[in-house]
């Protein structure tokens, strides 16, 4: 619950890298709204909303529907955090947000099972050691394993005893090689190994390229930025297989919401906004599943699954927000694989498309 969209947009990023699934409201009427549709485990709400709303009272309000939800309050604003104990809520986050708080937090209220076991490992190079801690903490609450190296030495120490899949390297460092150069005889070692450098050094990014490395990240570095990275660079699927899904939804909110959590999980993911365009899709694509909403533009998802089994092997999840016994009876009738209510169960549907395919 956060009334600020820059705020919004950036939280969403780093509770869906966690592995959870995320829904955001900017005021009160959005969130009675969401916790109508769906259970929560955990409210984050700041306290100072827009329009002289309290996220206090909210707070207070979805605990009595719900007395088992977990709370965590935020604010920038000296005394908030007084007020919210005195109401009873322990939690609280300061902001500027403390990255290893909100970290710890999502860790106590347990990832839900199916959330990502960290196949994947990162190898951090970067002599500061607050930007190291940092990028750790990221790097860990987004389903890797990160090691930390402060120098040169350090990090090819550390590439004799464990695979990397990731190197990210600050292009300055304090003692012996620089960056580049450890990033050259690691790729030397394993030459599949990704690399990204990052500095905020006047020209850095043109000797990055100058040697042949692609991706840089300007300090300081955006998580949003570091997020795209750690998506790109995740390994596959843990059967070993990169799933590819085709999801078709016409919300744009809920479609980027759903490709970010099932990226997160380590999937490929395609989004299209009607079944027209997913027609022409898997014309030419191949995926291993087809996940579509039923209620779309033109023709419904129902309506398009037969259509879709004609230019497609893969199986088809129907989901919708308006389930029933029925609707349900027509859409497996109809050849779909299996049906979803909105808000997704994410446990049993990672099963389903773990199964795609194979």
């Amino acid at each position: 619950m956060e009334d600020d969209p820059t705020v919004r947009r950036l939280l969403l990023r780093l509770v869906r890298s966690a592995g959870w699934e995320a829904l955001a409201a900017a005021d009160r009427a959005e969130a009675f709204h969401l916790f109508e549709r769906g259970r929560f485990k955990a409210l984050l709400s700041d306290i100072d909303l827009a329009e002289g709303e309290d996220g206090i009272r909210l707070a207070k309000e979805l605990r009595l529907i719900d007395p088992a939800l977990k709370i965590v309050m935020m604010s920038g604003r000296p005394g908030n955090e007084n007020r919210a104990r005195k109401e009873g809520l322990e939690l609280f986050l300061p902001k500027p947000f403390d990255l290893a708080r909100l970290t710890g937090l999502l860790r106590l209220f347990r990832l839900p099972r199916g959330a990502p076991k960290k196949p994947n490992c990162i190898l951090i190079v970067e002599d500061d050691p607050a930007v190291r801690e940092m990028l750790a903490h990221y790097v860990n609450a987004a389903g890797w394993e990160a090691v930390v190296a402060k120098n040169g030495a350090e990090a090819l120490e550390a590439f004799q005893t464990g695979k990397f899949r990731l190197l990210l390297a600050d292009v300055r460092l304090d003692e012996g090689i620089d960056g580049i150069e450890v990033a050259k005889r690691l790729l030397g070692l394993e030459p599949d190994l990704k690399v990204a450098m990052i500095s905020g050094v006047p020209g850095a990014s043109d000797r990055v390229k100058a040697a042949g490395l692609d991706v840089f990240l300007p300090k300081p570095v955006g998580l949003d930025a570091l997020a795209d990275l750690l998506e790109l660079g995740r390994a596959h699927h843990e059967n070993g297989v990169s799933k590819r899904i085709l999801l078709i939804e016409d919300d744009a909110a809920q479609l980027d919401q759903y490709c970010q959590i099932l990226r997160g999980r380590g999937y490929q993911v395609l989004g299209v906004q009607s079944a027209e365009e997913a027609l022409k899709r898997v014309e030419s694509e191949r995926f291993d599943a087809i996940l579509t909403d039923n209620i779309l533009p033109g023709m419904t998802g129902l309506r398009a699954i037969p259509e879709l089994k004609k230019k497609s092997k893969a199986p088809i999840l129907l989901m919708t927000s308006r389930p029933s016994p029925d609707l349900e009876e027509d859409a497996l009738l109809m050849g779909a694989a299996a049906f979803f209510a909105k808000p997704l169960d994410l446990e049993r549907l990672d099963e389903k498309l773990r199964g795609a395919g194979t």
